[in-house]
């Protein structure tokens, strides 16, 4: 609903609109799939990871577009915007001040492909990792393997990730 109103309101003032879509894409995604379903799955983290990342170029484009030059700043907003579409309620204002907190103390560079979308399939990996240790275990290789995936899965990919996110670290310093 928030998606097609955003859309109508950038399309009637000739705004970018490709915002809305992809609020709306989400919300599809997130409505035809089950919990532990496909976005719990490595296409599933793939295509959300390259969604998310299209929406923060568009939305940092957008900002940067109007004039508003402090990275940091539109970091923030972006950071903030994306919380208000998912995080819980009750843990909102702690992870506002956290995640604003980071935006403004961590040198960034310019926003690329790899800082935001790493960040992103990084962090959704984590999800996966912890939600493999349930009883349901995560259905990681669906469409193409249906079987749960367990605790052993989620070690094994454990040292995936801590390999992945040195690697991300190390290069990010850099």
């Amino acid at each position: 609903m928030i998606g097609t109103i955003l859309t109508l309101i950038l399309y009637i003032f000739k705004l970018p609109y490709l915002l809305g879509i992809i609020l709306i894409t989400l919300a599809l995604i997130f409505y035809l799939s089950e919990h532990r379903g496909f976005t719990h799955s490595l296409l599933g983290i793939s295509l959300l990871s390259i969604i998310l990342t299209v929406l923060v170029f568009s939305s940092y484009f957008f900002f940067f577009g109007m004039g508003i030059k402090n990275e940091q700043g539109i970091l923030a907003v972006i950071l903030i915007l994306l919380g208000s579409l998912s995080i819980n309620r009750n843990i909102m204002l702690p992870f506002i001040f956290i995640g604003v907190l980071g935006v403004l103390l961590t040198p960034f560079p310019h926003p690329n492909l790899y800082n935001v979308m790493g960040a992103f399939f990084l962090g959704f990996i984590s999800h996966v990792i912890l939600d493999s240790y349930t009883p349901q275990g995560v259905e990681f290789l669906r469409p193409f393997y249906s079987k749960r995936l367990k605790k052993g899965f989620g070690t094994s990919l454990i040292i995936l990730w801590i390999l992945g996110a040195s690697y991300y670290v190390f290069n990010f310093i850099l």
